[in-house]
């Protein structure tokens, strides 16, 4: 489901033009499930029901009413197909995006078991992670010997602060890992790039995550954002 990505094109409406595209796949996907009575909607149906209904709507609205109204009523779908937001949609159009502009070879490295991440200075895929290691990282470019950590965070939130914290940590790590390696590099990685969208990061947060970053570093260890690629 990839779109061709033109020059005049911004990220915020390439994002915004995917989300569309899994939206309307997501739809068809539900009236699908519904049509041929599929045994996971049935069950959140089910749930549904029990939890969110009293006794007489419950009652009223049975399973085949409800599968009748998902497959006629855009509201009653919008509640029950999929959310594109829980879909990983901002980091796989951020990764797009970014193909498209200065790194065609870039890729999503594996999330759980083999993925990369750092910890005591080291870039590993060590499957026994210590307790303080960061998250794995989330795109590479081999060509440009390029790790990045990709956001896109909207709101304010305990969650988001959560992210916020993770970013942090992920600098204290990258900085241990130049440290360690500055006499001996390591070819693996030549820099780092944050690619944090959304307006949870505002100037402020921006620049209080450059200050932590030595200036020796400041050219390996990059604050950006998809939507800054033009």
């Amino acid at each position: 489901m990839a779109l061709t990505v033109s020059i005049s094109t911004t990220f915020a409406s390439f994002l915004a033009q995917r989300y569309q595209l899994l939206l309307v796949a997501n739809d068809a996907e539900i009236i699908a499930m519904a049509e041929t009575r599929d045994k996971s909607l049935i069950s959140k149906i089910e749930s549904f029901r029990s939890k969110k209904l009293t006794g007489s709507e419950a009652t009223m609205l049975t399973p085949d009413i409800i599968l009748e109204r998902i497959r006629t009523d855009p509201l009653v779908r919008a509640h029950f197909r999929k959310d594109p937001g829980k879909q990983s949609v901002h980091e796989s159009a951020q990764i797009e995006w970014i193909r498209t502009h200065g790194y065609p070879d870039i890729y999503k490295p594996p999330a759980g078991k083999g993925g990369f991440y750092l910890a005591n200075g080291e870039l590993t895929s060590a499957a026994v992670r210590p307790p303080a290691a960061t998250k794995t990282l989330d795109m590479h470019s081999p060509s440009n010997a390029m790790w990045g950590v990709a956001k896109n965070t909207e709101e304010e939130g305990g969650a988001q602060d959560n992210q916020y914290r993770d970013v942090k940590q992920f600098i204290v790590e990258i900085v241990a890992f130049f440290n360690k390696t500055i006499d001996a590099p390591d070819d693996r990685a030549k820099k780092f790039m944050f690619f944090l969208d959304g307006a949870y990061y505002t100037p402020r947060r921006r620049d209080e995550l450059r200050s932590m970053i030595p200036d020796i570093y400041i050219d390996k260890i990059i604050i950006t954002s998809a939507a800054d690629l033009t």
